[in-house]
């Protein structure tokens, strides 16, 4: 087992957490607008979305294989 610290926010867990909250908002706007802009109906605004939080998972997981490290 590691001795590491399991805590993702650390030491300013309420300050993390008002950040990931407005920066949740902000992404949540930003999406409305582009939804607004491009007529996206919204029937397939979440599969897109669904599509690309997959997308972005699988290029997060793999970046240590990219650079070499894992």
């Amino acid at each position: 087992m590691s001795d590491q610290n399991d805590d993702v926010f650390g030491e300013d867990e309420d300050e993390a957490a008002r950040d990931f909250d407005r920066l949740g908002d902000v992404l949540y706007q930003r999406i409305a607008a582009f939804a607004e802009e491009e007529d996206v109906d919204d029937e397939i605004l979440p599969a897109l979305l669904l599509r690309l939080s997959l997308s972005f998972s699988r290029r997060v997981e793999a970046r240590p294989l990219l650079s070499g490290r894992g």
